[in-house]
């Protein structure tokens, strides 16, 4: 069985008797989604690991409130989305925010010197604003659908497929930018 149909078997009875055993099938099912997302938003490890699972908790919490159980994974990803906010938050405010990447300035530069990617990696995503990370993270790390995202972010799908479009844009213009300044040298 692969694992998105995994995911809808374990959501479906879960959705359907809400029992301490179907949650636990459908935390086993869905962690390593939120785990990637939490990865893709550069947090670290451990952090990654515990977003994930306060999100889930969060899930069996307040699925009561849950009109539409076809939008679930829309739904889920609004709380997870609130969770890394509050964590940026947390953070932010504790000036502990050098754990929100993997690597620290002095690495990028190492790498940048050496002559990997990971230099101009940092570059272009730092280019990006909020709304950008989130929604390149959504539709190319966790493969959401259009729609999707635009229900877990309360965005019009137009503005999502344009957002989409324009960071691609983004992206493109800065790898340009860095492969002719490479030819150059």
């Amino acid at each position: 069985m692969d694992v998105e149909s995994s995911e809808r078997e374990a959501l479906a009875h879960y959705l359907f008797v809400r029992t301490e055993e179907a949650f636990a099938r459908l935390f086993e099912s869905l962690y390593p989604r939120f785990y990637r997302y939490f990865r893709g938003h550069g947090f670290a490890h451990g952090t990654a690991e515990e977003l994930s699972q306060n999100v889930l908790v969060a899930v069996h919490r307040s699925v009561e409130s849950l009109r539409d159980a076809g939008a679930f994974i829309p739904w889920a990803y609004r709380i997870a989305r609130n969770e890394a906010l509050q964590e940026r938050r947390r953070l932010h405010s504790a000036s502990r925010s050098a754990e929100l990447v993997d690597f620290d300035e002095r690495t990028v530069a190492a790498r940048r010197d050496e002559g990997g990617g990971a230099g101009f990696l940092a570059e272009w995503k730092d280019s990006l604003d909020g709304i950008e990370k989130e929604i390149l993270v959504l539709r190319f790390v966790e493969g959401m659908e259009y729609h999707e995202i635009a229900e877990a972010l309360g965005m019009p799908l137009g503005t999502v497929k344009w957002r989409i479009f324009q960071t691609k844009r983004k992206i493109a213009a800065a790898m340009g930018a860095v492969a002719g300044a490479r030819r150059r040298w």
